[in-house]
């Protein structure tokens, strides 16, 4: 009997922990693509794609601040990069990431940090 029931126990930490780690990598996905789309819009000089999805305070980004980044490193990205994780922390409501950008043919890799509410963009730095 008590071999049964730590087997169930066992069986139910295990759907639990499987169950945390898929959603973790459904988190870190939609932590990655966001990222990557507005890496994208500064290669395409799309400012209409950079700010939507974001907070009423991103929406009210200065366009001028985008075009100079996107004179500055939108050829970079657009000749490839590759994104490292660096991690996440909690603050407040805010959830903040952090990656290394590297690269691909020149340039010192950036720090790149993104605030996200809920699943709306809050802020965007490079570094």
């Amino acid at each position: 009997m008590i071999k049964l029931m730590r087997r169930s126990v066992i069986a139910g930490m295990l759907m639990l922990f499987a169950t945390a780690c898929l959603a973790a990598t459904s988190a870190s996905s939609d932590a990655q693509a966001t990222p990557k789309r507005l890496l994208q819009a500064i290669a395409d000089d799309n400012f209409p794609e950079f700010v939507s999805g974001g907070t009423l305070d991103f929406l009210k980004m200065n366009k001028k601040d985008f075009d100079t980044t996107v004179k500055d490193i939108g050829p970079k990205i657009a000749a490839g990069y590759r994104l490292e994780p660096l991690g996440s922390q909690v603050e407040g409501k805010r959830v903040v990431y952090s990656w290394r950008v590297k690269f691909r043919h020149s340039g010192a890799p950036l720090t790149l940090t993104l605030a996200v509410i809920g699943s709306k963009t809050d802020g965007f730095w490079l570094k």
